[in-house]
């Protein structure tokens, strides 16, 4: 890499290790609250064949709880692909207007979440999608940074082809160790902070996101006169 370039793949792990790290936590609090994951449908969407034995608090059809968690996570997948038109990573584009979004969400749950748990999961889902599809590419790699399956599963496939003889750039190991860290460590920070605030959480959260977004918009120009040249990460 050149020097621009490392300094442009800092910049995405910082912010993977961020975004991982405040997924894990949303994802900690639902989970501990409901039983139900917000930011990654497998276990979700592997439960739905035994929904129709089961209903949530004896009302709420646990078929359509799954149901409505998952369609919104792909709806926040949804309006990433909308307001930022591709998932290759450039520094152009709206992200902070992008975690603005996903902070309003997430105030909203925080509301809708003291009078009724459950209607707040699909809005945390739609969050967690937007984050997620907000940049998934960089330099060949796919990382997402709400749930972490394919990234232990490049990250051993990598570590192994590495052990083994074959050539592996280092940083591709450092990209998926990162998210894995930031993901690990924000789901722990994120019981402990959620045990002290409890119903609050995700509005605590809304703050961060919300912090996130006005510093990426206040040095946005910066970082674009920076990165101008290094364009090798668009696609058009």
């Amino acid at each position: 890499m050149t020097g621009t370039s490392n300094r442009l793949f800092v910049l995405y792990m910082a912010g993977g290790f961020f975004l991982a790290g405040c997924a894990a936590a949303v994802n900690v609090h639902c989970i501990r609250l409901t039983g139900y994951s917000v930011s990654h449908l497998t276990g979700d969407i592997a439960r739905i064949p035994l929904s129709k034995a089961h209903a949530v608090d004896g009302t709420v059809p646990l078929l359509g709880v799954l149901a409505l968690v998952a369609v919104s996570f792909m709806l926040g997948a949804g309006l990433a692909g909308a307001f930022i038109h591709h998932p290759r990573f450039a520094v152009r584009r709206p992200y902070g207007r992008a975690l603005l979004g996903v902070a309003a969400l997430l105030a909203v749950a925080c509301l809708v979440e003291q009078s009724h748990i459950l209607a707040a999961l699909p809005i945390a889902a739609v969050a967690c999608g937007l984050q997620n599809a907000m940049s998934t590419h960089y330099r060949g790699l796919v990382l997402r940074t709400t749930h972490i399956t394919g990234v232990c599963t490049d990250f051993g496939q990598y570590l192994g082809m590495r052990l083994s003889g074959h050539a592996v750039e280092s940083w591709k190991l450092i990209a998926h160790a990162t998210i894995l860290a930031g993901f690990i460590l924000g789901g722990l920070v994120g019981y402990r902070l959620d045990l002290l605030i409890g119903h609050y959480f995700l509005l605590v959260m809304a703050g961060i996101y919300g912090v996130a977004g006005l510093a990426w918009l206040a040095l946005r120009r910066r970082l674009i006169r920076t990165f101008a040249g290094d364009l090798v990460y668009e696609e058009t």
